[in-house]
């Protein structure tokens, strides 16, 4: 693997990390959202 390759690599985890980060938050806001509004 060369350095570039592995940086490519390396940012696709950190972006997949992110997504799942964003995807959670939305999820407990969500919940949040449904608890207040009942």
């Amino acid at each position: 693997m060369t350095g570039k390759e592995h940086e490519e690599w390396a940012l696709d985890d950190r972006d997949a990390k992110a997504l799942i980060g964003v995807m959670l938050a939305l999820q407990v806001a969500f919940l949040t959202v449904t608890m207040l509004w009942l």
